[in-house]
């Protein structure tokens, strides 16, 4: 990790530290919020083991990785299921996460022979599996006492209120304003930072192939897919204005919006309508969201990365607002298809 306003030996551990504090406030569990930061640890260091040179975007794949699944353990347990099933639910719900930097391992031996980014996607999928089974294993035997669960349920109840003043976007009318103003800026990105070249053209499509088939992956869902799409086209030319157009973070920039992609299909694949679907993937996968980007965005600062820490500070926002409003436009202007069932008369 380069190019740090302070010494690595002092940057490296006050971003720790800080990534430490904010997943104490998520999680309420010391266990867990030290386990979810440090299980990305054993793939950064083999890393540097064989010489290849840490990057913060490894490491914070992992840490997103490490926070869904500790995230689906304690929702789950505080709803009643014992720790072994709750991790085994959040592994099978999170697998398309997992599998998301090899996908974009393949569009990079695609595009570019640079064994250095090669290697660093190398490093992310490790830090990825070990962050997995490091949290899914020892996560699953940490103690969930009464008081932990009744604790945590109170503050789940206050962050519900808090973030409900985000979900209007499931109303068609806010769905179709809040995708209007996202495509704006893409626009205005696209076209302000002048004619793009044929390179940034064949970036453009690699970018949104990967984004796509990441999404037909994880959700199997038409809508879902081209709101993920369209979600990453908004990331791609806002991310003009900013010198951080590399693959590798505009992946990571968009990682949640895929959590929240994932997370409200299963839903709908559960029976739930789209805006049910989408309210409840608020209520698991919000709170991980916003202490990811704001973790992300100061990690990215202090290793003087500010276009980064920029980028990833707005995935929020993206997961949050953009992405549910395309969903909820693409369903109110391609309606799905009712079954003769529904009208049966029960």
């Amino acid at each position: 990790m380069q190019g740090a306003f302070l010494p690595l030996w002092i940057a490296a551990p006050l971003a720790l530290s800080v990534l430490a504090i904010l997943s104490f406030v998520q999680f309420r569990h010391a266990g867990l919020a030290l386990l979810t930061v440090a299980a990305p640890l054993p793939a950064i260091a083999a890393a540097m083991q064989l010489g290849v040179a840490p990057d913060p975007v490894s490491y914070l794949f992992g840490l997103l990785a490490g926070a869904v699944l500790a995230a689906g353990i304690e929702i789950d347990v505080c709803d009643g299921d014992t720790a072994s099933d709750a991790a085994r639910e959040a592994l099978r719900r999170s697998l398309p996460l997992l599998l998301w930097p090899s996908i974009v391992a393949i569009a990079l031996s695609a595009l570019t022979a640079n064994t250095a980014v090669l290697k660093s996607v190398a490093v992310t999928c490790g830090s990825i599996l070990s962050s997995a089974t490091i949290v899914l294993c020892i996560g699953r035997s940490l103690p969930y006492g009464e008081n932990f669960i009744t604790r945590l349920n109170r503050v789940r109840e206050v962050r519900e209120r808090l973030l409900d003043t985000l979900t209007f976007t499931v109303q068609p009318r806010w769905g179709w304003s809040v995708s209007g103003i996202g495509l704006v800026f893409a626009t205005l990105g696209y076209f302000g930072s002048g004619a793009p070249s044929a390179q940034a053209l064949v970036l453009f499509g690699v970018v949104e192939a990967v984004f796509g088939v990441a999404a037909a992956i994880a959700t199997r869902s038409i809508r879902r897919t081209l709101g993920l799409a369209l979600t990453a086209v908004i990331l791609i030319c806002t991310s003009t204005w900013l010198p951080v157009a590399a693959l590798p973070i505009l992946a990571l920039a968009i990682a949640p919006a895929l959590v929240m992609a994932m997370q409200s299909a299963r839903f709908a694949r559960e029976g739930d309508r789209y805006a049910v679907a989408t309210l409840r993937s608020f209520e698991r996968q919000a709170a991980t969201i916003v202490f990811f980007a704001i973790g992300g965005a100061f990690t990215f600062w202090i290793f003087e990365r500010s276009g980064a820490a920029i980028l990833i500070l707005t995935s929020a926002p993206l997961a949050l607002l953009i992405f549910p409003a395309l969903v909820t436009m693409l369903y109110d202007l391609l309606p799905p298809r009712a079954s003769p069932d529904a009208y049966r008369i029960r």
